[in-house]
């Protein structure tokens, strides 16, 4: 908190102090006869550039978020396919003879796994619910591998 009782902020940064003096530079005028009429215009104009700087804003926060969100998937979908081939990798080290026991489990597991993280509630946006389906699988075959190195001889 500063000495007026507000919480701390980050001081400005170079573009956002340059935005403020063109601002104030753009709204000044005397061109009413009365300082408060000056200043009803002036408040005016810096609520008008404020308002669309503010749109301007949450359209790259938008574009921003959207980039994120797709980043995030890229790398989720990543380690799912990793962790896929790090189960087939553990699979394929297993004895024929107990793969032989354990691939009706297996392929059931793979349906039910399947059906898990498909059946999962939609997330706000197609992405993220991609990512949270993606996320269940890496969970569930990191179960699976733990499970199947015990087998391995």
């Amino acid at each position: 908190m500063d000495r007026h009782g507000c919480r701390y902020t980050q001081p400005l940064k170079p573009q956002q102090l340059t935005w403020n003096r063109q601002k104030k530079k753009q709204c000044q005028t005397n061109q009413y006869p009365t300082p408060e009429q000056n200043e009803i215009a002036y408040l005016n104009c810096e609520t008008d550039i404020t308002r669309t700087h503010i749109s301007e804003l949450e359209i790259l926060e938008n574009q921003l978020y959207t980039e994120v969100k797709e980043a995030k998937l890229q790398k989720v979908k990543q380690e799912a396919h990793d962790s896929l081939e790090v189960l087939q990798t553990t699979w394929n080290t297993i004895p024929e003879s107990i793969k032989d026991q354990l691939s009706t489990n297996f392929k059931n597991w793979t349906k039910s796994a399947d059906n898990e993280c498909d059946s999962a509630k939609p997330a706000d946006t197609q992405v993220q619910t991609d990512i949270n389906r993606h996320i269940c699988i890496i969970k569930l075959v990191r179960v699976k591998t733990k499970e199947l190195e015990g087998y391995k001889i």
